[in-house]
């Protein structure tokens, strides 16, 4: 964990995105008068959808059965009232 001062931190900060950035450093804290009051960290990409499809997948159950009434549920639709 790196801690930098918050003047030195404006000072540099294009360095130290460029550091966040490469990998060079994980996480920088930024400190007033010697007291934590900022963390600068990678930004965490959201995953794109075509990956997000099954994330639930251990979570949910779906029953053998599920498809029995299909046939009655298209049927039900071609009924006139």
């Amino acid at each position: 964990m790196d801690y930098t001062d918050v003047s030195e931190a404006s000072l540099n900060l294009a360095s130290l995105i460029e550091d966040i950035e490469i990998g060079r450093r994980q996480e920088v804290i930024i400190a007033r008068d010697g007291q934590p009051v900022a963390c600068l960290v990678p930004f965490a990409r959201t995953t794109e959808i075509e990956r997000r499809i099954g994330v639930a997948k251990a979570h949910l159950a779906v029953p053998d059965e599920i498809d029995v009434l299909n046939d009655e549920i298209v049927a039900s639709f071609d009924r006139k009232e």
